[in-house]
């Protein structure tokens, strides 16, 4: 009998599991990291453009 050397090979795949979920887990956070970014910049916007409004309405009534 001609045996190729592959057909006696096995293959482990369970570590694939895993490293997917660990890409998952990986996007995920990155997702929400960038999303949370984004909440907090506009945020800090909105405050600074308050204060500098305040700031002008505060000079004119002076």
């Amino acid at each position: 009998m001609d045996h190729k050397e592959d057909d006696e090979k096995r293959y482990y795949t369970e570590p694939c599991g895993e490293i997917l979920n660990f890409v998952a887990v990986a996007v995920a956070s990155g997702l929400i990291g960038n999303m949370s970014y984004d909440i907090v910049k506009k945020v800090f916007g909105k405050i600074v453009s308050y204060l500098k409004r305040s700031k002008k309405n505060c000079n004119v009534v002076s």
